[in-house]
């Protein structure tokens, strides 16, 4: 046995522990009057199913070369490995990372920031082909919603719509399915990757009303806001009066404009954050959302064209007149709350200061949000 087969031992041995956990009982309705996709056959194989001797072949050829020591598959076949396990060990083999192809990789992490979602977290939507990157505070509940939908699945509530994508009950994040087969996705010119895009001072008065207004006491919140309200307050002790008195808006760029950015969490993070290292075929304003809508639709197969985009949690700009609104950059979640139940004016939000720190801060997202909607083109007729 070569050293290097011998050296998989090693590899083998430590992947067996990880991804231990089985299948997921999927929990898949179909949607009313259209079939339900096969994302197994669309997508896979899933990294929780076993690998048979057709995979492991398969998939050592485009990893290690032609060339594979039958031995090496023997005993990867021998180890009764998931996907999972036996893509981790492939990757690991000298052969691979000395000279083999390099992986389009899904599993590239945030490092230390808060919250922050990985590339793990994209979104196939098989019915339109399409690969959608979800951003914090840019439509993501309707998004997703709409994908369940696309796959021929029911969406049982509003509320359950995250769960029901982030528990892989209907396993539409790429990171359910192989690095293998997402990297024959990048390089297949009939997928797209596309984005939505927001005004990133909508995005940022959004995410404060959301999170530090009216859902400030939720302890799903609070593992959002903590780390604002400490370094606002200076304690890692709050009290309960500290959540419910919460910051001004003020407070809260105050803290944006102060902070690691590697300690900012997902929902107000900068948007082109979750862009980097892929190129994107299209990228939409969120205030065009149909413009989005309509590209999704017209790539599906007729019978999917008819489910439209409901706008779950969407929240409406009110951007109302910019003239002669009382500011409101100042004022504390209780005594915004005193005043009306709805979102005022972004213009309250926006004092000369604060629309300068955010068009700073936000340089990037402004750049995005410019060339949103716009085709990109590739040379020689492909994407890269």
């Amino acid at each position: 046995m070569s050293s290097k087969h011998s050296g998989l031992r090693g590899i083998l041995s430590a992947v067996t522990g990880r991804h231990a956990s089985g299948p997921n009982s999927a929990n898949e309705s179909a949607a009313q009057d259209v079939p339900p996709i096969d994302l197994e056959q669309a997508l896979g194989p899933r990294n929780d199913a076993r690998a048979t001797r057709d995979w492991i072949e398969r998939m050592a050829a485009d990893y290690l070369g032609p060339d594979v020591d039958p031995g090496l598959i023997d005993e990867i076949e021998e180890r009764n490995l998931t996907i999972a396990q036996m893509e981790e060990a492939l990757l690991a083999h000298d052969d691979q990372k000395l000279s083999g192809p390099i992986i389009s990789r899904y599993d590239r992490n945030a490092g230390l920031r808060i919250h922050f979602t990985s590339d793990r977290m994209l979104i196939y939507i098989p019915a339109a082909r399409i690969v959608f990157c979800p951003i914090g505070k840019v439509a993501n509940t309707a998004v997703k919603g709409w994908a369940i939908e696309l796959s021929g699945r029911q969406v049982e509530s509003e509320g359950a719509i995250h769960r029901t994508i982030d528990q892989q009950d209907v396993p539409l994040q790429v990171q359910a399915w192989t690095r293998w087969r997402f990297d024959q996705i990048c390089q297949d010119p009939e997928w797209a990757f596309v984005a939505l895009v927001r005004d990133p001072a909508l995005r940022l008065v959004s995410a404060y009303w959301d999170k530090f207004v009216i859902q400030r006491s939720f302890e799903n919140t609070l593992q959002h806001t903590r780390p604002v309200l400490e370094c606002v307050y200076g304690t890692e002790n709050l009290r309960e009066e500290d959540v419910e008195t919460g910051i001004s808006f003020r407070q809260f760029c105050q803290y944006l404009d102060a902070a690691s950015r590697k300690a900012v969490d997902s929902h107000w993070a900068p948007q082109y954050q979750y862009l980097e290292n892929f190129h994107w075929d299209r990228l939409f304003n969120l205030d065009r959302v149909q413009d989005f809508e309509r590209f999704v639709r017209k790539r599906c197969a007729p019978e999917y064209r008819g489910i439209p985009l409901g706008m779950r949690n969407a929240v409406p700009k009110h951007k109302g007149n910019k003239r002669n609104v009382e500011p409101l950059v100042d004022v504390l979640p209780n005594e915004l709350l005193s005043m009306s139940a709805k979102r005022p004016s972004v213009h309250a939000f926006l004092t000369p200061d604060i629309e300068s720190f955010i068009s700073n801060y936000y340089a990037l997202d402004y750049v995005l949000l410019n060339a949103a909607g716009r085709p990109r083109t590739w040379p020689l007729g492909s994407r890269f």
